[in-house]
């Protein structure tokens, strides 16, 4: 049975908590306004300290999946799809006690026509992934270094700067962009080099300097009262260079450490959990504007204990119930598909 690498396994934790801290932030607040800065000056650059340093989590997450390599098998696609619909039907389930659901609606809900943008993108990069793969076994290093240099160009330019291959790009939630980011972390692993192979206290300060100079200019942004949409291509993008570079440090500062826990590894099996709860259609209005009145209501160091302890409950409560799916799969369905696997190379 393979060891999970708990620095890793952290490192999800610290992601998932992240993409908690960037909801509760830019998507439940909006992004934040010229006039915003001008009356609350400490809480809106405050705002843009934590979304700049929370952005991360996204691209953390596929990185971690570029640095191993997936080597994606029926039992492991069929674990990741089974906790997907089972948070979906849970949900289902218990918002029938609570709202109208036509057929339609309910359909619409588990084809995740409005849902779950991360794990449709995802399933698109387990697709391609043995594609990648075979691409980054047989090229050279020179070869995957053109094409990193060409892709990111590409990204940069005309997803980030401009809005030229939005359609492609859609700010970093596309398969292409986890593509690059995938290969960008193989290349990483494969290939160190003098820049990435600085201690790790080093690597965490090129990801807090990256993300201070964010937030430096976000708020300078704010300053000259430039259009919101520049405002979040700063500090809250996906596709931004410098925050595709901050989560690569981030990811190599984690695999720097030299822990092993077995509490961090059970955890990690569940992190996935944690966006599947709270970015469920049923409860995404009320998580949304529960972030939005505790902003409201609280202040200062009031609101960072409130906004943390609100935020650590969700990542508990979806852990928990994530334990359930466990049981459920390792009781019934995964001897299934075991049996099924087995059936199938005896034929």
């Amino acid at each position: 049975m393979k060891i999970r690498q708990s620095n890793i396994e952290l490192l999800r934790l610290v992601a998932m908590f992240f993409v908690l801290v960037i909801h509760a932030d830019f998507w439940a607040l909006d992004i934040p306004t010229s006039s915003d800065l001008k009356t609350d000056t400490t809480s809106t650059i405050g705002r843009l300290l934590f979304a700049a340093f929370s952005v991360v989590g996204v691209d953390t997450f596929v990185l971690i999946s570029g640095w191993f390599g997936i080597r994606p098998n029926l039992k492991s696609t069929c674990n990741f799809i089974f906790q997907v619909y089972f948070f979906l039907l849970f949900f289902l389930f218990v918002s029938f006690f609570f709202v109208d659901i036509t057929l339609r609606e309910a359909v619409s809900y588990l084809l995740l026509n409005n849902d779950y943008w991360f794990v449709k993108s995802y399933v698109g990069l387990l697709l391609v992934a043995p594609l990648l793969n075979a691409f980054v076994e047989k090229a050279s290093k020179k070869q995957l270094e053109t094409f990193l240099i060409c892709f990111y160009a590409f990204q940069t330019i005309l997803g980030w700067f401009s809005y030229g291959a939005v359609y492609i790009v859609y700010n970093g939630f596309s398969v292409f962009s986890f593509m690059g980011l995938y290969i960008l972390a193989r290349y990483v692993r494969l290939y160190p080099s003098v820049y990435t192979s600085i201690s790790r206290n080093k690597c965490l300060a090129v990801y807090v300097f990256i993300n201070i100079f964010l937030t430096s200019v976000s708020t300078l942004f704010l300053v000259f009262d430039l259009p919101d949409y520049w405002v979040a291509k700063m500090a809250s993008s996906h596709v931004n260079p410098f925050t595709i570079l901050a989560s690569l440090y981030l990811l190599l500062c984690f695999s720097k450490l030299r822990i092993q826990s077995k509490i961090i590894n059970k955890m990690a099996v569940s992190v996935f959990a944690v966006y599947l709860l709270h970015q469920n259609s049923f409860i995404l209005d009320e998580y949304r504007s529960l972030m939005a009145r505790l902003y409201q209501e609280f202040d200062g160091l009031t609101y960072l204990l409130a906004i943390s302890l609100t935020l650590l409950l969700v990542f508990i409560l979806a852990i928990l119930i994530d334990q359930l799916r466990i049981f459920l799969w390792r009781r019934f369905f995964e001897k299934w598909i075991q049996t099924m696997i087995a059936n199938h190379r005896a034929n």
